[in-house]
């Protein structure tokens, strides 16, 4: 009509990413672990799960040497999520949860973990306990 407008509109993703709509689980066993990676792109969508009894706690992806490390001892029934994507961790006990961000230390990045789209050689390693240990991984595609 008479009054009738053009106009346009530019939508940016902020990282530029899709990614998978599940996450990918990957049981991690002590010293080094080949997995691969769904995508087109690095993941920052990484979530590591560790069940205690554990003591400082390193996952180390050697494929591009960044490392996360948990350095606070989980007792028995108790477990840690390292959330990489928004830089966060949290410890459950008992059914309550205990905000530990500040305690996570990691190296190699500023991000806490990236894992690249194919192989990755990721290490596990704690200074003692045997508790399980998980990542939870949705791929990355441009």
């Amino acid at each position: 009509g008479r009054f009738a407008g053009r106009f346009q509109v530019d939508l940016k993703i902020s990282d530029g990413l899709f990614f998978g709509a599940s996450a990918i689980e990957f049981p991690l066993v002590n010293g080094d672990n080949t997995i691969e990676i769904p995508g087109s792109a690095d993941t920052t969508k990484v979530v590591v799960v560790i069940e205690g009894a554990r003591t400082n706690t390193q996952v180390w992806n050697k494929t591009n040497g960044i490392r996360v490390r948990y350095p606070r001892p989980l007792p028995l029934n108790t477990v840690a999520t390292i959330t990489g994507h928004d830089m966060l961790a949290s410890e459950v006990v008992g059914g309550n949860e205990t905000d530990t961000t500040y305690t996570v230390v990691h190296s190699g990045s500023p991000q806490w973990m990236i894992l690249r789209p194919g192989t990755n050689i990721i290490n596990l390693s704690s200074d003692s306990g045997a508790g399980a240990v998980k990542l939870l991984v949705q791929g990355a595609w441009t």
